[in-house]
């Protein structure tokens, strides 16, 4: 029996949401340890995070404006809510796994998943 995920994790088109066992093959693949829910180490912490971001830039859940998010969460719908803004506002978000190919709709999944978007 393989280790149940505490974080939403996107490998592909296959998307595991929290509580769920992924396959053998792609547990090998998640190497951030918050997607198993373990804490964070100093040298954990200096793998998963993306740096320093600046501080007074915008946008956490929803949209609302949160000190310290390195890029707002880009539109559901409309001009600039291309899967490359999605990507790029995931990649600030050191606890979202999301694999390179993962479309638009699977991004929104996972971070509503983890608590970091609203449920819509």
């Amino acid at each position: 029996m393989g280790r149940e995920l505490k974080r939403s994790v996107i490998i592909g088109e296959v998307v595991y949401r929290p509580g769920d066992t992924p396959t053998d093959e792609h547990a090998k693949m998640i190497t951030n340890p918050r997607a198993w829910g373990e804490e964070d180490t100093d040298a954990t912490q200096a793998a998963v995070s993306p740096g320093p971001t600046p501080t007074g830039t915008t946008a956490g859940i929803g949209g609302d404006p949160t000190p310290g998010d390195a890029v707002p969460a880009p539109p559901r719908s409309g001009p600039g809510s291309g899967e490359d803004k999605w990507r790029a506002w995931a990649a600030s978000h050191p606890e979202l796994e999301v694999e390179p190919d993962a479309k638009k709709a699977d991004i929104i999944a996972a971070a509503e998943d983890a608590g970091l978007l609203d449920k819509q």
